[in-house]
This record gives structure tokens, C-alpha cells and sequence, in this order.
């Protein structure tokens, strides 16, 4: 019935994405349906490691000290492990439909991107989930020139997931100032000169063991993530990376296009998400490494689909007499609302076979303990 009920669910919201008006109904009962996914994950790996961790209150040592606290939190409650990782998946599920329910009204999109793909992944990895809810939860406090939340959202999260360290780079991020920062752009030149010493040096980033070991004495399972390297296999990473980048950045020259027909809040959006699609970038060196460091491009698909979301919203529904231009441009060409389309939900296609999705989504579907 699970199957069913997301089948259904997912292609309602597709057929929803070039409609004038939105289905509030089929958003909740879409949301719904994620938590349910999440809370009710059963028998894969990384469920049994957090499950033992959960049955015995682990001490701080093996986990981050911020999700230790979680689990004697959980615990105090008398919560059995699923219906903890729920209550995490309502808090986080909710937080996260706020912001893009702030920030787009073509809603629809972003939850049917969502749940194609980074849902099964999510619900696999709970701290990264959490990492990722409060990077977005930080972004918005960001947006707002609140830096000093920014920082303090994003210690949170450190707390809990000590993966969170290089988030702090998009502390640079700085959406519609006149005088444009140069941060994003020199980031990025940096990090693509770091990227071919790291290809002439083996895939191996020099000096990063040391600083590692420092840094990570005595916790293994961290600094294996600095002792290995792959051949090309960091070429799905690569390919994946400059993918989003291409479409935030023709997101990004549309809405900068038909900015008299685009409010502030939104232009600022796509604005900051151009940006922060520069920054990421700081993670194709390290995923020459390991391919577990694509974690930080991926975290960045949230905001890509609700930039995409923004221009569909423009081109499809109310207010397109009014535009400047109804096309988008891409390599000097104009390309129709339809051919950006294709190449949105492409670029989501390649994520899922990429990563390998599929083999998550069905096992997860049929062990999920509340629909047995």
C-alpha cells in the first residue's frame, strides 16, 4: 500500500508543477507521507548502528556529543528508537516545508524533486538530515543579515554532526549587495587550482593526512574519510556538481532578467543560491578522496529546487504577459519553458541513477515498520 500511496502522491505533485494554482491538500499529504517514510525506516545498515547506539545511551566518544544528548533526550522520554527518529523527522520536515513554502508558491516541484530522491537518502543518513535542516535553518537567519544566529544555528549543528565544519564557509554568502562580493567567485577560482594539484598529486589533497590526524586524533572512523582516494570515480561528483551550477546560474541570469516582475525576497534567493553553488564547490577536491564528500554538493539541491522552483513559477503561471523575456538563455541561445524543464528533471534523473537510489528507496519502502 506504501508503494502505492507514494506513487500516487509523487506523480500529483509532477502533474501539479505547470498548473496555475497549487493542491494544499496533496502538500500536506505529501509531507505526511515523508515523515512516515522517515520514521518508519527499518533494517539497513546505517539504521542497526544508530538503533544499538540508541539501546545503550552511548556515551560521547563514539557519536558527537550534541547527538549523544538527543539520544539520552529520547531515552528520558521512554522513545522507542522509530518513533524518536520521527519526532526528529516532524521537527526537521516541518522546518524545512516552511522555508520553501516561504519562498515559492510552486511548492509542488520542490516536494516531488524531494521525494524522487533526496528523501530516501535522508531518511538513511539522520544526522546529516539534521546537519542539512539546520544549514537551511542557518541560510535563512544568513538572508537576513542575522550572522551571529547563522554562526550559533550552525554550532548546533556542529554539535551533532562534526561534518558541519565546512558549512561555515558560506559565512560569505552576501545576497543583492551593490557592491557584489568577490568571495564566492575566489572561492571557487581557489578551489578549482586546489582540485588539479589534487589530480597531479594521486587524487590525494597534499598535507591533508597531517592536518587531519591533528585535528581527528582518535576518531578512525572520521579520519579514514583523508586516507583514501579514488581513480574516476570523483567524475560522477564533478559532472553532478557543474550540472547544478549550470542550472543555478541560468536560474539566476532569468530572474536578474525580469527583475521588475520578480520580488525582492525571491531575486535574494536566487541570488544567495548562485552563490552558494559557487562556494560549494570547496567539496570536488575532497570527493577526488572520497565520494562520501559529494554529501556537501548534495545538501546544496534544496536550494537549487527552489530557484527552479522560483523561474517555473514565472514562467508557467500568472504574470508571464508581464515579463521582459519567456525564454531562458542559455550559451547565447533561447531555450522554451519546456526544454528547461527537461533539463531540471535530467539533472534529477542523473542524481538518482548516479547514487544509486533505487536500491535505497525499495528497501526502504518495504521495511517500513508501519506499513507491515
Amino acid at each position: 500500500m506504501l508503494v502505492y500511496l507514494y506513487i500516487f502522491l509523487v506523480c500529483g505533485n509532477l502533474l501539479y508543477i505547470t498548473k496555475k494554482k497549487n493542491s494544499p491538500i496533496l502538500a500536506l499529504l505529501s509531507v505526511a507521507l515523508i515523515i512516515v517514510i522517515m520514521g518508519g525506516n527499518d533494517n539497513n545498515a546505517d539504521y542497526e548502528g544508530y538503533k544499538y547506539f540508541y539501546s545503550r545511551e552511548v556515551q560521547s566518544g563514539s557519536l558527537e556529543i550534541g547527538f549523544v544528548k538527543l539520544i539520552q533526550l529520547g531515552n528520558l522520554l521512554h522513545l522507542e528508537y522509530n518513533y524518536f527518529v520521527l519526532s526528529i523527522s516532524i521537527i526537521c520536515i516541518v522546518i524545512l516545508s516552511v522555508i520553501v513554502f516561504k519562498h515559492t508558491e510552486q511548492y509542488h516541484l520542490v516536494i516531488a524533486a524531494y521525494m524522487l530522491f533526496m528523501l530516501f537518502l535522508d531518511t538513511i543518513q539522520i544526522r546529516n538530515f539534521i546537519m542539512m535542516t539546520l544549514f537551511y535553518l542557518a541560510f535563512e537567519a544568513l538572508q537576513n543579515k542575522r550572522k551571529i544566529l547563522f554562526l550559533f544555528i550552525l554550532f548546533l549543528s556542529f554539535l551533532i554532526h562534526f561534518g558541519t565544519l565546512p558549512l561555515f564557509i558560506y559565512f560569505f554568502v552576501k545576497p543583492l549587495e551593490q557592491k557584489k562580493s568577490i568571495y564566492p567567485k575566489l572561492i571557487f577560482g581557489t578551489v578549482v587550482v586546489i582540485a588539479l594539484i589534487t589530480f597531479v598529486n594521486g587524487n590525494q589533497i597534499p598535507f591533508i593526512n597531517n592536518i587531519a590526524n591533528s585535528l581527528l586524533s582518535g576518531r578512525e572512523d572520521k579520519n579514514v574519510y583523508f586516507n583514501t582516494r579514488t581513480n574516476l570515480g570523483f567524475l560522477t561528483t564533478f559532472f553532478l556538481y557543474f550540472y547544478n551550477l549550470f542550472l543555478v546560474y541560468i536560474s539566476y541570469k532569468f530572474v536578474h532578467e525580469n527583475s521588475k516582475c520578480v520580488d525582492e525576497a525571491a531575486l535574494k534567493y536566487v541570488d544567495s543560491s548562485y552563490q552558494i553553488a559557487l562556494i560549494s564547490s570547496f567539496a570536488l577536491p575532497l570527493s577526488m578522496m572520497n565520494s562520501n564528500f559529494s554529501r556537501y554538493i548534495r545538501i546544496n539541491n534544496i536550494s537549487l529546487y527552489i530557484s527552479v522552483a522560483i523561474v517555473v513559477s514565472l514562467l508557467f503561471r500568472g504574470g508571464n504577459s508581464s515579463l521582459d523575456s519567456r525564454s531562458i538563455l542559455v550559451f547565447n541561445k533561447r531555450i522554451s519553458k519546456q526544454t528547461y524543464l527537461v533539463l531540471v528533471f535530467f539533472n534529477l534523473f542523473m542524481w538518482i541513477v548516479l547514487k544509486g537510489v533505487p536500491e535505497s528507496m525499495i528497501e526502504i519502502i518495504r521495511n517500513n515498520i508501519f506499513f507491515r
